[in-house]
C-alpha cells in the first residue's frame, strides 16, 4: 500500500481592502444629501412660485392665462425653455425662469441652476421673488461644495431679513453649512435660537428633529473620540 505523500495546498490569506476615506468635499456632500433627502431645501421657493402663478388664473388676459397654464403643467427644462422663448416679455417669464432654475437644481444640474438663478437676479432685481432666487443660488453654492460662500450668504440673509417668509429656510441653510464644515456646536446653537424665538412656527417641529439628530452626532463623536 503506497503512502499518500500529497500535501495540502495552503490557501492564500484574504486581506480586507483598506477602508476608503472620504475627502472633505465628499463628507460635506453626504451631509447635504441627508438634508436634501428630507425635502427641506427649496420648499418655500416652490410654494412662492405657486402662489405667484395662481394670480394669473382667471386673468382677463387670455395670453397670460394660457402662459400660466403652460407654466403650471411644464415638467422639464425643454418645455420651460420653449415657454420662456415664447413669452420673454410676459410677466410670467420671471416665474418660468425661477421654475427652470429649480428643476435644474432638482435634477442635480447645479451649475445650470446657479446660472438661471443669477440670470433672474440680473434681469429682475426688483421682482418680489428676487430673494427666492438668492436662496436658490445659495443652495446651488452649497451643492457645489462652496460651503463657505453659501454660509456667508445664508448668514447675511438671516441677519438682514428677519421678517422674510424665507427666513426659516435661510436658518436651515446656515445650520446645514455649519454642520458640513464640522462646526456642529454652532449649528446646534442656530437651531436652539430659532426654537426659542419661534416656538409656534410650523418649522419648529422639523428643526427640533434636526437638533436632536445633531446632538446625537455630537455625542457619537465624543464617544468615538
Amino acid at each position: 500500500m503506497q503512502e499518500n505523500n500529497s500535501t495540502v495546498t495552503q490557501q492564500p490569506e484574504v486581506t480586507q481592502p483598506p477602508e476608503v476615506q472620504q475627502s472633505e468635499p465628499e463628507k460635506q456632500m453626504d451631509v447635504f444629501k441627508t438634508y436634501a433627502s428630507q425635502a427641506i431645501t427649496g420648499l418655500l421657493i416652490v410654494a412662492a412660485i405657486g402662489i405667484a402663478l395662481y394670480r394669473y388664473y382667471g386673468s382677463s388676459d387670455s395670453k397670460k392665462q394660457e402662459a400660466a397654464e403652460k407654466l403650471f403643467s411644464a415638467k422639464n427644462t425643454q418645455e420651460l425653455e420653449l415657454l420662456l422663448n415664447q413669452n420673454s416679455s410676459s410677466s410670467v417669464a420671471p416665474l418660468a425662469l425661477l421654475k427652470l432654475a429649480k428643476i435644474n437644481f432638482n435634477s442635480g444640474n447645479y451649475d445650470m441652476a446657479l446660472t438661471k438663478y443669477n440670470d433672474f437676479k440680473t434681469k429682475y432685481p426688483q421682482h418680489e421673488l428676487v430673494d427666492a432666487a438668492e436662496i436658490g443660488k445659495l443652495h446651488c453654492l452649497e451643492a457645489r461644495n462652496q460651503t463657505q460662500d453659501a454660509l456667508a450668504g445664508f448668514t447675511t440673509f438671516v441677519t438682514v431679513k428677519t421678517n422674510h417668509f424665507l427666513y426659516a429656510e435661510a436658518v436651515l441653510g446656515k445650520a446645514r453649512c455649519l454642520d458640513q464644515l464640522g462646526r456642529q456646536k454652532e449649528a446646534a446653537t442656530v437651531y436652539e435660537d430659532f426654537i426659542a424665538a419661534y416656538p409656534k412656527s410650523p418649522w419648529t417641529s422639523k428643526i427640533e428633529d434636526l437638533l436632536a439628530a445633531l446632538k446625537k452626532k455630537l455625542e457619537d463623536k465624543k464617544t468615538s473620540g
